[in-house]
């Protein structure tokens, strides 16, 4: 996403985000032409997060440092993600799931992809895989999130997932904090894309004078040919 799009600066606003350059203390000062960088948490929620702001020097040594990356998961979302990732050329990714098989077969359509067999459910194996690289990527099923937190805050590494914030991980919130790390969370399409169309769509009926009597969001997959004869298909 752009970080210089309005809809996606109006909406880290609304949650209490504001555009400052950080100084070595903690002060702020006016950003300037400067670039924003989003990192988070220091808000009341995991994922709620909050711009650094970067000279273009500076985000280009960030953005050129070469990253070990650890994707948990193989499935369809997987796939844009590792594609997305080999992009820079400076990232590593290791692709991680149950059947070494799966992982196989995907990372092996990228040059900068490897693969592993991991039960996430066996903490040490976890452990040692999430202390080994600088980010993890959890694609796997949301109940098993905190599970993967819980072992980036023993490693201070940081995490990524497009899932809901649960109780389970809201839980860890002070932890994370206390370990310094990003868990950045409700990046994916729904939730996270869908927020931003969500806001824009509000944002053009409020500057044509109307008012928002109920608001609905339907996200997933396309309709069947056959079926795609009503509105929403």
């Amino acid at each position: 996403l752009d970080p210089h799009n309005p809809y996606l600066g109006e909406f880290l606003a609304k949650r209490n985000v504001r555009d400052t350059r950080v100084g070595s203390h903690g002060s702020s000062s006016s950003t300037g032409q400067q670039t924003t960088l989003w990192r988070g948490s220091t808000a009341s929620n995991i994922g709620v997060l909050h711009p650094r702001v970067v000279s273009q020097p500076a985000e280009m040594a960030i953005m050129s440092a070469q990253k070990n990356i650890l994707l948990l998961g193989s499935g369809f979302v997987a796939e844009p993600c590792l594609e997305y990732l080999q992009r820079s050329g400076n990232n590593r990714v290791t692709v991680a799931c149950r059947g070494l098989d799966k992982a196989q077969q995907l990372a092996s359509k990228y040059p900068c992809a490897s693969a592993i067999s991991l039960d996430v459910e066996d903490d040490a194996a976890l452990d040692a895989a999430v202390a080994a690289h600088d980010l993890t990527i959890s694609l796997i099923p949301y109940t098993q999130h905190a599970r993967v937190i819980k072992a980036a805050i023993k490693s201070k590494k940081h995490v990524v997932t497009t899932s809901y914030i649960s109780p389970a991980m809201e839980e860890l919130d002070a932890a994370a904090k206390e370990a310094g790390i990003v868990c950045m969370n409700e990046i994916g399409l729904d939730p996270g894309i869908d927020h931003l169309y969500a806001l824009k769509i509000i944002n053009e009926v409020h500057a044509q004078g109307g008012k928002i009597l109920s608001f609905e969001s339907f996200c997933g997959g396309l309709p069947a040919p056959e079926a795609s004869n009503n509105p929403l298909g």
